[in-house]
């Protein structure tokens, strides 16, 4: 036990190896020295042609290392605007205070100036440069009939082997047992190719069926056939190939027709091998004849050069030194330098490495103009005496229409708000767009706004037809009506009366009655209603969907507005037996279509006139603000004036506040203002919906009846001032609607 013990003992102890070993590394590690090293400055090539200025003027190869002085020179290229005038306001130049704004305004308005290289084909790769003679051409790969050989081994079927198809279709054709007569035999259906070898050969392959080339179950050489003989007694539409050996192949075609067809080109492929065995037959025999002479005159090993030099003919002389000449000069011709047909050379291309540089353009996607129709609910009636008794919606319906990727989650264009209201229904309206309309002009200030030359209000009173640009199309993209009516109570009860289907008149007259009474009071007010999606993009290619017609109008929920609740019902309605909304009975009819970037008649975002545009046009479209996807392959630089600012009111937290306890009708009213002065006035620049002005001073987001925590989907655009000082504020305020 004593043993064992003083053996445990000595194995925590490292052995004299192990010793040695840490040692030398302590030692070597402390006598070594690690040097870093040098980092050795780029030379200053500026510098030592300054420092060398005279040696090198009086170097016969000075060139070599000097820029040549006329090497770099400007130019200009006017810019090409697609808008009729420029995207620049007209005062922006005055109103600008930063340097910064100055010289982006001068940017979108200045030519493109480009700088030129005269001798930018020197400056590459010395395979690169411009050589006066002519380009040397690849030469041809070669190819080895081992290789080919190969190639037809591995490749048996008839489509992969590269021949000549003459003709092809079914036949019956009899099988092979001579033992039996000809009316005995069966016969099999079989697909035929009739086809020419590279070498010249006709041959006749029959397969299963015209769609396995692969399996061949026969072929029939045409080079050793005699001719082909119709035999109506063998079989209907029966045709036989005699063959050299006596030996033939029974075929039979489907109808007469087809039975011409093959008895005429079989014979013509017939007679064109008869004449090629022919031409052979007489080669071989010249060639024979030749070598026959050659053989006899074998003992003279005098050239005719040596001939004619004996022969005192001058013409022959003459002849001899002409020939000899132009030998020499067709040999040159097809001769290559030797440096150019290094195969690494012709393998190198160098195109593409630098294209040529083109001004910034505006840059769109795949452009889709949306139409917009009407909308019909089941619910209709007649609003007045004027409608000459033609049933309408009850009650005026207002649409905007917003792309969304159900993809990334996200809305990837601006609303565009349509107005298909007959005027019969619009007149419920009138008194307060009126009073809207004067108090918009009375309180609004237009100071230091951008002045543009935009198209008459007159064009987009009610404009219908949108312009969307989409840059990355796939099948996740859906088109979204989202439909609002003038506020009146909750979306369940105010969808109601349209759901129900009983005494329809009745209720028409019923709805009709509190719409006017709700028109008068409440008309500038919204409230969401219901809502309506179409899939885009039939495939990811951008192939457009035009048969594809919109979903029934879903009932709004209020408790579910926001993009993101609206992107979860995108995904249910596409599993359209899953789906568990409720359906107001209508129709909404938009067409879509694709449409070019110089579409005639059209505004952009800016209502600018794009060219080309008619003067007297009576209805214009709409371009609608396309918001591309933050990836690097998307952007690109901006060549348009924008300056705009996008609000969206998402949710509004009201019910732990204990003031206004009865507030719940609860509407959010957003302006823009240049200061915080109660006197001031309210700054003109936010844009308008249809049937008003194309600017106001305020915009009111939808409102949810009885509801402290109610949820936004309302989009406000506002057209920034060009400059943007300290006191400059959106200002939110909360109204109770009562």
């Amino acid at each position: 036990m004593s043993e064992v013990r003083k053996f445990t003992k000595r194995l925590s102890k490292p052995g004299t190896a192990a010793e040695l070993r840490q040692s030398v590394s302590e030692a070597v590690r402390t006598s070594v020295i690690v040097e870093k090293p040098k980092i050795i400055e780029p030379l200053d090539y500026e510098n030592v042609i300054l420092q060398r200025k005279t040696q090198i003027h009086s170097d016969p190869h000075r060139d070599l290392l000097l820029c040549p002085m006329d090497d770099v020179s400007e130019s200009t290229i006017p810019r090409q605007r697609r808008t009729v005038c420029s995207s620049v306001p007209q005062n922006a130049e005055k109103e600008a205070r930063s340097l910064f704004a100055k010289e982006c305004i001068k940017m979108y308005n200045m030519d493109w100036h480009t700088v030129n290289y005269k001798y930018e084909a020197y400056s590459g790769d010395f395979r690169m440069l411009p050589c006066k003679g002519l380009k040397t051409e690849k030469l041809p790969t070669h190819v080895f009939e081992i290789d080919e050989d190969l190639k037809d081994e591995d490749s048996s079927s008839l489509c992969s082997q590269k021949r000549e198809i003459m003709k092809q279709g079914w036949l019956h054709k009899a099988n092979m047992n001579s033992s039996l007569s000809v009316s005995m035999r069966a016969f099999k259906r079989r697909y035929f190719y009739l086809s020419q070898l590279p070498d010249g050969c006709f041959t006749l392959n029959s397969y299963k069926d015209e769609k396995n080339c692969k399996d061949t179950k026969g072929s029939i050489y045409l080079d050793s056939c005699l001719d082909v003989v119709q035999c109506p007694k063998m079989r209907r539409n029966g045709f036989e190939l005699k063959m050299q050996d006596g030996y033939s192949h029974y075929l039979a075609a489907e109808s007469e027709q087809e039975l011409e067809e093959w008895v005429t080109t079989l014979k013509r492929v017939i007679q064109s091998s008869t004449e090629l065995l022919l031409q052979e037959k007489r080669n071989g025999e010249t060639i024979d004849y030749s070598l026959d002479d050659e053989s006899s005159s074998q003992g003279k090993s005098e050239s005719v050069m040596g001939g004619l030099g004996r022969s005192m003919h001058s013409e022959l002389m003459k002849y001899a030194r002409e020939t000899d000449q132009l030998n020499k000069i067709n040999r040159n011709d097809s001769r290559h330098k030797l440096f150019t047909l290094d195969p690494e050379t012709q393998r190198l291309d160098f195109s593409g490495i630098e294209p040529d540089v083109k001004p910034f353009e505006e840059k769109f996607g795949r452009r889709i103009m949306v139409n917009c129709h009407d909308l019909i609910f089941t619910l209709q009636g007649c609003v007045n005496e004027k409608s000459d008794g033609v049933p309408t919606n009850v009650e005026p319906f207002f649409i905007s229409l917003a792309l969304f990727d159900v993809t990334k989650n996200c809305k990837i264009s601006g609303d565009f708000h349509v107005d298909l209201n007959p005027p019969c229904v619009r007149e419920m309206l009138s008194e307060v767009t009126g009073q809207l309309a004067r108090e918009q002009n009375a309180g609004a200030s237009r100071a230091s706004l951008p002045v543009q030359p935009r198209v008459s209000e007159s064009l987009l009173q009610f404009p219908k037809q949108g312009i969307f640009s989409i840059t990355n199309p796939h099948t996740d993209i859906f088109l979204v009506a989202r439909i609002e009516k003038v506020l009146q109570n909750g979306i369940t009860h105010c969808a109601e009366p349209y759901i129900k289907t009983s005494d329809v008149n009745k209720t028409a007259q019923k709805v009709l009655k509190a719409a006017k009474q709700t028109c008068t009071r409440l008309g500038q007010y919204r409230m969401p209603f219901a809502w309506a999606a179409k899939q885009v993009f039939k495939d990811n290619q951008g192939s457009l969907d035009l048969d594809g017609k919109f979903s029934p109008l879903y009932r709004q929920d209020s408790s579910k507005l926001s993009n993101d609740d609206l992107i979860k019902f995108l995904l249910d309605i596409k599993k359209p037996e899953k789906s568990k909304l409720q359906i107001i009975p209508g129709q909404l009819n938009i067409t879509t279509e694709c449409v070019p970037p110089d579409f005639s008649n059209s505004i952009t975002t800016s209502y600018i006139p794009v060219k080309p545009f008619e003067e007297e046009c009576e209805k214009v479209s709409v371009e609608i603000e396309e918001f591309v996807p933050e990836e690097a392959k998307y952007n690109y630089p901006y060549t348009v004036y924008k300056n705009r600012l996008y609000i969206y009111p998402l949710q509004l937290k009201y019910d732990n506040q204990k003031t206004f306890a009865k507030a719940r009708n609860i509407a959010v009213n957003v302006e823009f203002r240049d200061s915080d002065e109660e006197t001031d006035e309210v700054l003109k620049c936010i844009y308008g919906k249809p049937g008003g002005p194309l600017f106001t001073t305020s915009a009111t987001a939808a409102v949810l009846h009885h509801n402290q925590n109610p949820e936004f989907y309302d989009e406000i655009k506002i057209e920034l001032p060009i400059h943007l000082h300290a006191k400059h504020h959106v200002l939110f305020t909360f109204y109770h609607i009562s």
